[in-house]
């Protein structure tokens, strides 16, 4: 049994992994196939939670967050001023140089996950508990609690936090 979810909870991680190196990593929706691997785990009796400072990324880890982070923050960035471009300059906007960053950092997500296939560790069991660890940059986190269903804002859309 034991064996059994913690295959469930390294699949969990690759396709958590797989999500927040995805073209849709700044948008604000649950990953379905996170979410049914969720549901799965909680069915066989573990609670599903997110986790203190107690549950910390090592060093390598947290070096993959900052590159995911840098390549999330890029598309966070040009999506705002290729909108602010368009309002501003209306027909004669150029938003293509936008474009060209936004394409250039999602190209890096995938590079960067076919460098790493194996992903990070973001959910750990401890006990009955299956744990969602914090990450010390907020962007990043934000993105991966949506991600993982953790924020829900399909909900009349409104964020609100969800308690799984």
């Amino acid at each position: 049994m034991k064996k059994n979810i913690l295959s469930l909870v390294d699949k969990l991680n690759k396709l958590t992994w797989i999500a927040m190196t995805s073209s849709d990593v700044n948008m604000h929706t649950a990953s379905a196939n996170i979410i049914a691997c969720l549901d799965e785990i909680f069915k066989k009796g573990y609670n599903i939670g997110y986790g203190g400072c107690d549950y910390t990324y090592t060093i390598g880890e947290l070096r993959a967050i900052e590159k995911l982070l840098a390549w999330i923050s890029q598309i966070i960035y040009a999506e705002v001023f290729m909108q602010k471009e368009i309002e501003i300059n209306g027909d004669y906007a150029e938003p293509e140089m936008y474009s060209e960053m936004i394409e250039s950092a999602v190209d890096g997500l995938f590079e960067y996950r076919n460098i790493h296939p194996d992903g990070i560790p973001f959910f750990i069991i401890e006990g009955n508990n299956l744990i969602l660890k914090r990450s010390p940059y907020f962007i990043f986190e934000e993105r991966l609690m949506y991600k993982t269903g953790f924020i829900d804002t399909e909900a009349g859309g409104e964020e609100e936090e969800v308690n799984a």
